[in-house]
């Protein structure tokens, strides 16, 4: 997943909520300009910790995983 996908989901989350872009940027504590930019896909970086606060105000559970490995590590 992409930075525009996450910006997607977030932008069709606070429709869902009613929340204006000026709201959600007051309650996770973004600029308003930076959260239009972010769902319109225009921003090329985000920190981790805007977008948690973010996807936490929508509803939005944030999870990060390892890559699959082709193959192991290590032999055994």
């Amino acid at each position: 997943m992409n930075l525009q996908t996450v910006g997607r989901l977030i932008a069709e989350r606070r429709r869902a909520k009613r929340l204006t872009l000026g709201q959600l940027a007051a309650q996770a504590g973004v600029g308003r300009s930076t959260l239009a930019a972010l769902e319109a896909g225009k921003l090329r970086e985000f920190g981790f910790v805007k977008i948690s606060r973010l996807c936490s105000v929508v509803g939005l559970v944030l999870e990060a995983h390892p890559s699959p490995l082709d193959k192991p590590l290590m032999p055994h």
